[in-house]
């Protein structure tokens, strides 16, 4: 981590500045400009044209990881406020420090000290949530691929803050709306998932159509999943930011199956959630595998809610 931060101030310091380039920066940007050239420089060298057909299903395998700790941080009784701003700070921690780190923490922590007995989820609080992805995250991650301007790459490394943001102004304007309340945030919840596992598989297909059109298919799709660690690997500074990302969301998504599974109930639905996620992956995407993960515990609960309603009915 050190030799890639190391390569990037370099190019910071020759002037590449893809931010500021050729202008003193705003103020209130002045204590921040330096971190962002950082991330910023590194985006732009990680998603090399010629190389990085795969950085689209990159960002998509990362989106489940955007917002289901939202969710489950909420549905475990954390008030709406506390949980926006853990997931600002969690977001943060992120674009500094590594998802590889920061994520299993998290969800090691989560896991560890959190009830199984669910709070649920405020029908407002899933529509935000849903609006916060799709807006903050998942727009955010297209128009970057889209352009690839250091205007597109330095928004995206705010992400976190537009999530946030949209999610805090979505609770407002709905904080004395009581009328046309749905019972349950249900549907709202899968279309998340959904959302993800669609967004996943297009990307997928782009990236195999990429890989299987080129001169060496075979050479294509190793470089496209399979993240490499040698001196021959990390000779160019494009191929070095590309390798880390790839281990980078590999711990990712690691960490985010291990909390899906984790959060099932019994060895068969555990083993089962684990198998799909093999298949799904390879013929999805990893966003979908983890996202089929997460639409199966929704449904699970949903009957839960529905048994639980059932029963009071009747009493």
């Amino acid at each position: 981590m050190s030799g890639i931060k190391d390569m990037v101030t370099e190019l910071c310091q020759s002037g590449n500045v893809l931010l500021v380039r050729g202008s003193q920066p705003p103020t209130v940007y002045q204590t921040l400009n330096a971190q962002m050239c950082l991330l910023i420089n590194f985006m732009c060298e990680a998603f090399d044209r010629r190389s990085a057909a795969f950085m689209p299903e990159l960002l998509s395998t990362l989106g489940p990881a955007v917002v289901l700790p939202t969710i489950e941080m909420r549905r475990s009784g954390y008030r709406s406020s506390v949980t926006l701003l853990s997931m600002l700070l969690l977001g943060a921690l992120y674009q500094n420090y590594s998802g590889a780190v920061v994520l299993p923490l998290w969800w090691a922590v989560h896991l560890a000290f959190s009830t199984r007995h669910y709070v649920p989820l405020h029908p407002h609080f899933a529509e935000a949530t849903f609006l916060g992805y799709l807006l903050g995250y998942l727009i955010v991650s297209v128009a970057m691929t889209v352009y690839q301007t250091s205007a597109t790459v330095g928004v995206w490394q705010l992400f976190p803050v537009c999530v946030f943001s949209i999610q805090a102004l979505y609770l407002w304007y709905q904080r004395n709306n009581t009328e046309d309340v749905p019972d349950c945030p249900y549907e709202v919840l899968q279309l998340i998932h959904v959302t993800n596992f669609c967004w996943s598989a297009v990307t997928h297909a782009y990236t195999l159509f990429q890989a299987l059109s080129s001169p060496n298919p075979l050479e294509a799709l190793k470089h496209s999943f399979y993240p490499r660690f040698s001196p021959a690997s990390l000779a160019l500074f494009p191929t070095t930011a590309q390798q880390f990302l790839k281990w980078d969301i590999l711990f990712i998504a690691g960490a985010t199956l291990v909390a899906g599974i984790s959060l099932l109930r019994g060895a068969r639905s555990k083993l089962l959630a684990f198998g799909w996620f093999i298949l799904g992956s390879t013929f999805f995407g990893m966003g979908a595998g983890l996202s089929g993960i997460w639409m199966w515990r929704e449904k699970v609960l949903e009957e839960d809610r529905r048994a639980s309603v059932a029963k009071l009915k009747e009493e």
